[in-house]
């Protein structure tokens, strides 16, 4: 079985809650548009965070980096070499 990539995953999930919000909360198209583009420019910030995260615990754990690399992807698991 392969892995999905959390990143877009996350932005999937993200930009639906957004677009429900937005239909639920607001009438003028402006603002619905404007509260999807902010769900979807927070979850690209949330993934670069992920990622540099991830890949900072990679230089400073080195070879221990994949057992902290499982707290970084929103429970995925990866191997526990």
């Amino acid at each position: 079985m392969t892995e999905d990539c959390t990143g877009l995953r996350f932005l999937v999930v993200t930009l639906v809650i957004g677009v429900a919000c937005a239909a639920l909360t607001q009438q003028r198209p402006l603002r619905r548009a404007t509260i999807v583009l902010a769900a979807v420019t927070l979850a690209v910030i949330a993934n670069l965070a992920r990622v540099t995260g991830t890949g900072v615990l990679a230089k400073l754990l080195g070879p221990q980096a994949p057992r902290w690399a499982r707290l970084t992807s929103c429970g995925a698991s990866s191997s526990t070499a």
